[in-house]
């Protein structure tokens, strides 16, 4: 065998697991990757309505999105009153402790006045909307928040705590 000769094969040696190596990484990349990504639902309806002398939305579905992204709740008013409306209290829950609250808030709004109705949505089937961005960097997790009603836009009542959960 000719140095010329074992050099070609050294060298295409090489060549081949240098191929077999990069084949390896992306079917294992693959692999680790989820085969679709989480379905984002960005927004969710805010039905507020009369029980008795009480104003109370119905129970509103989880918001799902990438921070960065724009979340959307969609408030109806079918109470008598106008009311002013806030989506705030933002709690990261614990998975490890039965999905409990933080007894602390977290900022997850870019900007937390877009969580709160410019004017009282008047009654009667009045229509609002409030449209958010998630900030970048919050811890990801789901986050229990607190939607308020206000008569006034001053002094808010909290009446439901549903979740949103953003991701990286």
């Amino acid at each position: 065998m000719t140095r010329t000769y074992s050099d070609a094969v050294v060298v295409s040696t090489l060549v081949g697991v240098t191929i077999l190596a990069v084949v390896i990484g992306v079917l294992v990349g693959r692999s680790a990757a989820p085969l679709t990504a989480p379905k984002v639902k960005e927004r969710t309806m805010i039905t507020l309505n009369q029980s008795g002398d009480t104003c109370r939305p119905d129970d509103v579905g989880m918001l799902a999105q990438y921070q960065g992204k724009r979340v959307v709740w969609n408030i109806v008013n079918n109470c008598s009153t106008a009311y002013y409306v806030k989506v705030d209290n933002f709690r990261l829950r614990d998975p490890d402790s039965g999905n409990t609250p933080a007894n602390t808030a977290t900022q997850v709004l870019d900007n937390a006045n877009e969580g709160t109705t410019t004017q009282a949505i008047v009654g009667n089937g009045g229509r609002a909307t409030l449209d958010a961005k998630l900030i970048k960097g919050v811890a990801e997790g789901v986050y229990k928040y607190v939607i308020s009603i206000s008569t006034n836009g001053q002094t808010y009542t909290p009446v439901l705590d549903p979740d949103v959960d953003p991701w990286p």
